[in-house]
């Protein structure tokens, strides 16, 4: 039987300002597993060869980490004084996140061994002793980041008329704008990491929009990534876009349709009740090998509750490149009380069916099926 015992803690120490505009934060974390058995490899003089073994007896194996944040933010505002914006508001959030992990399998920590596989191999081979364990343990390799990211937030006063009436009003034009990357100078090669965006904003009040990107700064040799920025070989073509995805969403119910337009004798009669959303989702990948990946899908997903107890769910997706459905399904549920009754098709894709489940409704008795 294996077992074992997992300790989290975390400390944020008091912020401190410095120079009135910049926010400094330490922070320290600490794990700790203890286990019930130990992994050891032992050599077998008959056949040459090691072999692994668990030991019964008590271990302990700890992980800590430090950091230290600075962070300020910068304000920036245009104001309008003819037309409908008023003025537009530019929030700027840099960080900056020092983090250093020692190397825990180090032997000074007792938490890794060796041993040498065979007579052949010229080096010894590293493991953990909490092979097998169900918690893990400590990371191998010594870890010292710098993370930076900077957050952009813009937003506009417009001026909203109806009749007479003039109103000042906000909105958001860009929510959460982020650049991030980071730079670990304790590794041997690749300290810098990709680039990524990241954003979404709200179009149309109904309509959410998400968007994202990966920019690579290494070059490839057309199957890899390799050790050689690509600012070395051209300066004015540092990064390379390894992926680009959008995404829109918008959904409907009949609860919007139907405000204000109910009455008292309304709430004694059963209406019908739905909900549609929609994504659209573009995405481009592409690899070391330069090989070009698009996803180019609409989703669609919907609920019509035609009874108090017959509901309707529909889930379908076109594959727009490919001009064909998949991943669609539809569901038929019936309430029967204490039974619940389903009837789930998957119409096209490589899991093509129908299936037809009986369960009961109660928590205790969930697992009790005929299908």
């Amino acid at each position: 039987m294996r077992n074992g015992v997992t300790h989290d803690l975390s400390v944020n120490l008091p912020t401190i300002k410095l120079l009135k505009y910049f926010t400094f934060s330490p922070t320290f974390s600490y794990k700790e597993w203890w286990y019930s058995t130990v992994r050891n490899y032992t050599y077998d003089t008959s056949s040459q060869r090691f072999f692994s073994t668990n030991s019964d007896r008590f271990f302990r194996a700890y992980q800590y980490s430090a950091g230290v944040s600075l962070a300020t933010r910068i304000y920036g505002q245009a104001e309008f004084r003819k037309g409908m914006v008023k003025a537009i508001r530019h929030i700027i959030t840099p960080s900056l996140n020092l983090n250093y992990t020692p190397d825990f399998s180090a032997p000074r920590f007792g938490f890794y061994a060796y041993y040498r596989p065979d007579s052949i191999q010229k080096y010894n081979a590293k493991y953990a002793r909490f092979e097998g364990s169900l918690q893990g343990g400590p990371g191998a390799g010594e870890n010292g980041q710098i993370q930076w990211s900077i957050n952009n937030n813009i937003e506009m006063k417009y001026e909203h008329r109806k009749d007479t009436v003039r109103e000042i009003r906000k909105q958001s034009i860009m929510d959460n704008l982020t650049m991030s990357g980071s730079y670990n100078f304790l590794a041997d090669s690749f300290h810098w990491s990709p680039i990524f965006i990241n954003g979404s904003t709200r179009l149309f009040k109904k309509v959410s929009a998400n968007f994202s990107a990966t920019f690579q700064p290494y070059a490839s040799d057309g199957k890899r990534y390799i050790n050689t920025l690509l600012y070395t070989q051209d300066p004015l073509r540092p990064l390379t876009m390894s992926n680009v995805n959008v995404a829109m969403n918008t959904g409907f119910s009949a609860e919007e349709f139907r405000k204000g337009k109910q009455n008292d004798s309304d709430q004694q009669v059963f209406r019908p009740d739905w909900n549609v959303n929609l994504q659209y989702v573009y995405g481009i990948s592409n690899g070391p090998d330069r090989v070009k990946f698009i996803n180019h899908t609409l989703q669609a997903s919907g609920e019509l509750q035609v009874t108090p107890t017959w509901k309707m769910v529909l889930n379908m997706a076109y594959d727009i490149k490919n001009q064909t459905l998949v991943n669609s399904s539809i569901d038929f549920k019936k309430d029967l009380h204490c039974w619940e009754m389903e009837f789930n098709w998957v119409p096209v894709g490589l899991y093509k069916r129908y299936l037809f489940t009986l369960r009961i409704k109660s928590p205790v008795l969930r697992d009790v099926t005929v299908s």
